[in-house]
């Protein structure tokens, strides 16, 4: 009802229908006015040179859902729900924006970067990725767990190696060396006591540093599948030796004979 036309039709200075139809039209333009009012009851006041557009599609619809007068106690007379199978597929760039409600301040709504892209089948982020970590240090960073929260699996993880990424190449050397300082230990894992074999990264600092990732400036993770590199060249110095020993032997078996 408009504002001012509270007086009852019984009264002294009472409306007539005709008078009232009359008022309506005459000062519905000026005075006539509603309110939205959301949950935390925040209004907005629509009346003269303000509008509400009823529009949907693109993913919201909106309904009447009561017939009946709003008030504060039933103020859910116009609904606007969300329906994904209404909007339209499109794909994600990293700096596309969305819109979010800020959980320590509902009377904002911000918007926000995506920070990635999706085009229906390739996934792409322009920063690091945490799984199970809050503030990750890598690309992809695992939790420091024994257990398989801080385990990754795969049918093979592929290394960047071409020459034409490298420089100051050289061959490893003394390899049997290093690995005579190096010791292999089996140990339990004291979050979850599992038992396994390997290196302790505080040793194979002193002895083979390239393969050592540092946290807080002290050695926290290996590299085990450079240890190949190096187990490759032991290998190669071993064979030299069994061969040198080959012939020593064909030599002296020979010498034997000649003896003989």
């Amino acid at each position: 009802m408009a504002r001012g036309i509270r007086r009852s039709a019984t009264n002294s200075g009472g409306f007539s229908l005709k008078k009232l139809k009359r008022h309506i039209k005459k000062h519905s333009a000026a005075n006539l006015e509603f309110v939205l009012e959301d949950a935390d009851g925040t209004e907005v006041t629509i009346g003269k040179n303000k509008e509400v557009k009823y529009l949907s599609g693109g993913g919201i619809n909106i309904n009447w859902t009561d017939t009946s007068p709003g008030s504060d106690s039933d103020p859910y007379d116009l609904t606007l729900t969300i329906d994904p199978t209404d909007a339209t597929a499109v794909n994600v760039a990293a700096a596309d924006l969305i819109l979010i409600a800020d959980a320590s301040d509902s009377n904002n709504l911000k918007k926000a970067e995506i920070g990635y892209a999706w085009n229906g089948t390739s996934f792409y982020i322009d920063g690091k990725v945490g799984v199970g970590v809050v503030s990750p240090t890598y690309a992809i960073d695992l939790p420091n767990s024994s257990n398989v929260a801080g385990q990754a699996r795969a049918n093979a993880f592929v290394t960047y190696s071409s020459r034409e990424l490298k420089k100051n190449i050289n061959q490893i050397k003394e390899p049997l060396n290093i690995v005579s300082n190096l010791t292999g230990v089996t140990f339990d894992w004291k979050d979850t006591d599992r038992r396994e074999i390997g290196l302790i990264a505080e040793d194979v600092q002193k002895v083979l540093p390239e393969i050592v990732a540092c946290q807080n400036n002290r050695p926290a993770a290996l590299d085990y599948p450079k240890l190949t590199a190096l187990l490759i060249e032991c290998v190669k110095e071993l064979q030299v030796k069994i061969d040198f020993l080959e012939k020593k032997v064909f030599l002296h078996d020979v010498d034997i004979k000649k003896e003989t």
